[in-house]
Formats: structure tokens, C-alpha cells, sequence
């Protein structure tokens, strides 16, 4: 409102308070920002949470760097014990020189563990087994997370004295988020919260507690997971209990009118999965067979007919994202950054 209006007749400065109170009020609705990202376990999400980070100019902490070399190390250890196991449940075998070592190996405790050269040189030589690499082609992807290999093939550079985790360590490390994380940054005159809650069955039961206030849903979905059951519940396919949990969430009133981020997950992985594994196994509907293109589309689209079914109203942008590829992260949280602050502004008519 200008200094005349009403046919040019001059506004009372009561009224001139009350718009600069409006305005000032709108300046700072849009300038607090509650980015909540949720998804199912392993699907990546904290790896994304993690890169919208650095890319944010937060780097780890001393502290933060000294938490994941434990977790690295202890996954390092945990990725050949379920090597060793699942190769004496097949009865696959490996080569006699190596049966005691694996013995040994297994006894370690994993509270107990320690993890020095000893450590190193036993996993060196079981992972380059025969037996051993027989197993994990046949059963890897079930069994280890998708940054295994990166860190048997560096085992040794892990467990030596003066280890610390590198950023790329930090991103490709598993551990499982059983708190609700927020990280704040400051772009563009306005506030981002994040906010990064446990995707794991017993972890859902925080969400409720992150709903209020909530600018916008950001919801990460692994592509590759379309032929893997859960950690937690081995008769339950992975990607259709993340097809479930968004569909849930599309119907919750918090939701509605708000803008919604859908992270389609571990495209790399996906594409390499793509070329032997038929998404038919858990999409009946679907006839395209190995077609990587194809299959891309249809199960983008179950994720939208999620949306199209609600009874809620959502803009909904969809995005594509390999999350160790900070080039490709930094792209989606520049364009996040974007179409969020315009549809806030949209919202309360200043845009």
C-alpha cells in the first residue's frame, strides 16, 4: 500500500503501521525455512543431509570425525563378518590356507573389537579370497551396504594409527541415525532449518514429533532397491514399503499445500542393477523388462500416483540424484533453495 490509495485519499498512520507490520511479518515467514526429510532405511538419506551440509560450508567437527572412525572401522569389520557367515550358510567354502584366519576372525568380539594392522592383514587376505568373493557376488548386494567394497579395498589405510575419515569416508560410512538431526544454514536472507529423522520402522515413531511448522517434505527413495527386503522385516520389499510410507504421508494434513521434494536415490546403483534384474518381481503391472529408461518412469510414476491420489494438494518436484556426487547434490539443493523460497512467497502473496 502506497502513500495515497481509496481515490487519493492520504492513509492514517494507523493504517500505515499496520502494513509495515504486515510486510515485516512476511519478511519473516519466509525468511524461517523447515526443510523435514524423511524416507526408509538405506535409502540415502542422510548422505544427502550430509552433502547439503558441506556443500553449506559446514564441514565435521573434530568430534563428528572421530565418531565416524569408529563407525567406518567397526563397518569395515561388520562387512567381512557377513561375508564369512553367509559363506558358511552356503557352504560355498574357502581356500584352506584361509579356513583358520577366518576362524580367528570370527571370534573377534564386536564390542571387543581393535581395530590395528592384525585386523587390516586378516581382512586383506580373507576379502581377496576366492570363496569369499564367490560369496559377495552372489549375495553382496543383500548383505552390505553400497560403500562396501570402497572400504575393504581400503582397509589398510582405515585401520592405520594415524587414520582420519576424509569427507568421502564420512558420506559413504553407515550409521544409523536414531535421533532427530537439525542443521541450520543461512542463504538468500533467509534460515534453513534440516531437519533428518531416522528412516528405520522403530525410528518412525519420531516423525509426529517433527510435523509442525514444516515448510516443505523432502522424501528420499533408493531406485536400486526395488529387489531387497528390509533390514528389519525380511519378508517386506523395500521399495514398496517406501511407495507406502509416501503415500501415507501425502494424506497427513501437515503436508497439505506444502511444497514436496521427492529424491529418487542411487540412480548408479539402479542403472547397474537395471541391466539383470527385472522390476517385474515387484511391479506385476509392468512389461518393459530390463529397459533402464523405462523402468526409471514407471517407478518414478508410482511414487506420483501417490500424489495424484491424495486428497491433499502438493507441488511436487522429483529429482534424480546420485548422493556421493556432490556436483549432482549441489544442482538439486540450489534448485530446492529456489522453488522453495518462491512457493513461501507465493503463499502469503509477495511473490
Amino acid at each position: 500500500m502506497g502513500n495515497l490509495c481509496n481515490g487519493g485519499v492520504a492513509e492514517s498512520p494507523e493504517s500505515q503501521v499496520i502494513d509495515r507490520k504486515l510486510r515485516e511479518d512476511r519478511r519473516a515467514l519466509t525468511s524461517q525455512i523447515h526443510l523435514l526429510l524423511l524416507g526408509a532405511g538405506d535409502s540415502g538419506k542422510s548422505t544427502i543431509a550430509n552433502q547439503f551440509r558441506l556443500i553449506n560450508n559446514r564441514p565435521f567437527t573434530a568430534d563428528e570425525l572421530e565418531q565416524f572412525k569408529i563407525a567406518v572401522q567397526i563397518n569395515a569389520v561388520d562387512y567381512m563378518r557377513r561375508l564369512l557367515l553367509a559363506n558358511h550358510r552356503s557352504n560355498i567354502g574357502i581356500t584352506p590356507e584361509n579356513e583358520q584366519i577366518a576362524v580367528n576372525f570370527l571370534n573377534i568380539k564386536m564390542m571387543d573389537v581393535k581395530v590395528n594392522k592384525e585386523i587390516a592383514d586378516m581382512i586383506e587376505t580373507l576379502w581377496k579370497d576366492q570363496g569369499v568373493q564367490h560369496t559377495y557376488k552372489l549375495n553382496g548386494d543383500a548383505l552390505l551396504s553400497d560403500s562396501a567394497v570402497f572400504f575393504l579395498d581400503n582397509i589398510h589405510r582405515i585401520c592405520a594409527p594415524d587414520y582420519m575419515p576424509t569427507e568421502e569416508d564420512c558420506l559413504r560410512c553407515r550409521r544409523r541415525t536414531t535421533a532427530i538431526v537439525e542443521t541450520i544454514f543461512h542463504l538468500k536472507n533467509s534460515t534453513f532449518k534440516l531437519i533428518d529423522v531416522g528412516g528405520q520402522r522403530s525410528e518412525r515413531r519420531k516423525w509426529i514429533n517433527c510435523f509442525e511448522g514444516v515448510t516443505s517434505l523432502l522424501f528420499c527413495a533408493s531406485l536400486s532397491d526395488y529387489d531387497m527386503v528390509l533390514e528389519e522385516a525380511h519378508e517386506t520389499n523395500r521399495m514398496l514399503e517406501s511407495l507406502l510410507l509416501f503415500k501415507e504421508l501425502m494424506n497427513l494434513d501437515p503436508f497439505a499445500n506444502k511444497p514436496v521434494i521427492l529424491f529418487l536415490n542411487k540412480k548408479d546403483l539402479f542403472d547397474k542393477k537395471i541391466l539383470h534384474v527385472d522390476p517385474s518381481i515387484i511391479f506385476p503391472k509392468y512389461t518393459s523388462g530390463c529397459n533402464g529408461e523405462a523402468a526409471l518412469e514407471y517407478i518414478k510414476n508410482a511414487y506420483l500416483s501417490a500424489v495424484k491420489e491424495s486428497d491433499k494438494q502438493h507441488a511436487i518436484y522429483v529429482h534424480i540424484t546420485v548422493a556421493l556426487e556432490r556436483e549432482n547434490i549441489r544442482f538439486v539443493w540450489n534448485a530446492i533453495v529456489d522453488n522453495v523460497i518462491r512457493s513461501r512467497m507465493e503463499g502469503i502473496g509477495i511473490y
